[in-house]
This record gives structure tokens, sequence and C-alpha cells, in this order.
């Protein structure tokens, strides 16, 4: 419910419907919720896969799930459904570029880390002394001047985003070439590429339109680190 209290309180007079097909997680935000009065959100359960919503919205955030779904594109067209013509969607989703080192990383030192036990034949059977073992392998591996921004994230101090990040069971990547692709297919145009990746664009593609994706693609290829923490994309229903 973080995204979900954070709109609530920096817009008072909008109505916020937060979702989650965890009733743990839901039951946390609405915690949060009465913590600091937010009298303008209100929380649901839903299946995103399935979900009929009671209106159309003015605004859609939607953080790191499409990519853990088993159809993105089907779940993605759903959420399309529900915004108003004109209305606006936050998007992220994973990069292919920026997720293989982790990939790699992963299928290097976990064989390392479990020794005579053998890797688990799924990623999701990994014990919890496992990840924790594994994380002291990629520390001493990241824990260098070059890598210390790696290191530093989030991702890697907290057990269940170390989990969400080495050893989820269903991830699609993608390309900016495939999301211009998906974008077309939904319906929906580019407004903004969210955060410090913009001004790289800025600074290595100045004369480019900064929504040229392709542009971005050609970017991303030369530095494929740029999108470490997902894309995150403002995209407009036409």
């Amino acid at each position: 419910g973080r995204w979900a209290c954070h709109f609530a309180a920096t817009f008072p007079d909008a109505s916020v419907l937060g979702v989650d097909v965890s009733q743990a997680s839901l039951d946390f935000a609405k915690q949060q919720q009465e913590k600091f009065s937010l009298t303008n959100l209100s929380f649901e359960r839903v299946d995103l896969r399935c979900w009929n919503a009671p209106r159309q919205f003015d605004f859609i955030e939607c953080g790191g799930v499409l990519h853990h779904l088993e159809d993105p594109l089907a779940a993605w067209s759903g959420l399309v459904s529900h915004l108003k013509p004109g209305g606006v969607m936050l998007v992220a989703l994973y990069s292919r570029m920026a997720r293989w080192p982790f990939k790699e990383m992963r299928k290097d030192m976990l064989p390392r880390v479990v020794g005579d036990k053998g890797v688990p034949a799924r990623v999701e059977d990994v014990d919890d002394e496992t990840v924790r073992r594994f994380r002291q392998e990629l520390m001493k591996e990241l824990w260098t001047p070059d890598m210390m921004p790696v290191a530093r994230c989030a991702d890697f101090h907290s057990m269940a985003r170390l989990r969400d990040c080495f050893f989820h069971p269903l991830e699609h990547e993608y390309t900016l070439l495939e999301v211009e692709d998906m974008l077309q297919k939904l319906g929906l145009k580019l407004l903004l590429i969210d955060g410090g990746p913009a001004d790289m664009f800025k600074r290595f593609r100045p004369t480019a339109d900064i929504n040229d994706l392709r542009a971005w693609h050609d970017l991303e290829k030369e530095m494929p680190g740029i999108f470490l923490g997902m894309y995150r994309m403002y995209v407009q229903k036409l």
C-alpha cells in the first residue's frame, strides 16, 4: 500500500483505490491508512487477471506487477480498459538487458552456495538460509567502488525483495522495442520515461526525441545498466 498511501496523501482531493491479490499486504496497507488518517483511500482485494473495476480511472499506477503474471499483455489490456480516454498510467517493467547480469550472478553463485545439496529444480524452493548465504556471496562480489551503487540497492537488503529479484518463479523481461509494440497494441502513447535515465538520454542523445523508444533502445545497448530499476513509464490512453 505504499504507493496508494503516497498518492492519497499527496492528492487529498482525489479518491484513491488500492488493489492487491494478497490479503496480508492489504491488511498492512490498511494499518498505514489508519496511521496517517487517509480518509480518501480505500482498498480492495482483486486479481488483475480477471478484475472488473467498479469505475474508470484518471490515473493508474502498476509497478513491478505485470512482468510477474502469466500473460502480462492481457493483464495490461485489462487495466487500460479501466482507464478513462486521455487517462495516464505509470507502469514499471523489467528490462531484459538490465536483468541479464542478475540471472548470470544467480547461475554462477547458487551452485557454490548450496554445495553438495544441489540446486533445487525450482527457484521458489530455495530456502531462507540459502538465500542469506547467497546474499553474503553476492556482497563479496558487489562491495567494490565500481559496484557500490548496485550493492546499495534496497533489493539486496530485504529477504522478500532479494527473493523477488533473484528467485521469483515467474518473470518476463522486455526490450524497449517490445514495449513500443505493446503500447501500439494497447492504444497507448509514451509521455515520459521516469527518473534518472532521462538525464542520461539528454546528455548522450541531445538531438533525439526523448519519447523515441528506438533511440532509447540504442542508448540502452550502449549502457545496459541504465534501467537497473525497471522501465518506469508514464503512458496515456489515446
